[in-house]
């Protein structure tokens, strides 16, 4: 993995742009075992959770299971 300081980090901005995304974001984080993170685009939100404890996502978003092999 990268080290921090060599990802771009466009979140910050997207959420200026979209509050929702911020929203989006706090609501998710407490009930993954990993941060949320949004693609450059501001399109996607991600993680690596299990689906086990996940809260209600709010009407726009789509769950899109996967798994890592």
């Amino acid at each position: 993995l990268l080290q921090p300081a060599a990802r771009e980090n466009l979140a910050e901005p997207a959420c200026r742009v979209q509050p929702r995304l911020q929203s989006i974001l706090d609501a998710l984080n407490p009930h993954t075992q990993h941060p949320c993170h949004i693609t450059g685009s501001g399109s996607t939100c991600f993680t690596l959770a299990t689906l086990e404890g996940l809260p209600s996502l709010p009407e726009a978003c789509t769950l899109v299971p996967t798994r890592l092999v």
